[in-house]
């Protein structure tokens, strides 16, 4: 029995491999110019981040910072994408920076997906 199922793998395997010409959408190229056909160039770079010196500050926000710890109407000050610094209550912004009241909105510094099943 056992031999018999070998011997129908090989065969099958066989007759995939000697199964003829590609479908004509394959052989075509269509399948790779689908991208351009859609608009989309994918020879270009990415768009990276300017590094820009940019203040970002956050106002009234619901931090929430990982540890069970609720923060309510806090601050939190980015500096090129980076936390500076945040925290209970209200911050005087750097020059130039840009404020967002971020009343009612909750923020989660340092966490990128919030739809987690690890714990967090």
């Amino acid at each position: 029995m056992q031999l018999r199922f070998v011997a129908s793998a090989l065969m099958i395997s066989g007759v995939a491999g000697c199964s003829g010409p590609l479908p004509v959408l394959a052989r075509s190229g269509s399948a790779q110019l689908l991208p351009f056909r859609l608009g989309v160039n994918v020879t270009d770079p990415i768009d990276a981040p300017r590094h820009v010196s940019e203040w970002i500050l956050f106002r009234r926000a619901e931090i929430l910072t990982g540890n069970s710890t609720v923060i309510r109407g806090g601050y939190m000050l980015i500096r090129n994408g980076k936390i500076e610094s945040l925290g209970p209550g209200d911050m005087q912004p750097p020059e130039d920076a840009r404020v967002v009241d971020a009343a009612g909105r909750f923020l989660t510094p340092g966490l990128i997906d919030t739809h987690s099943h690890m714990g967090v």
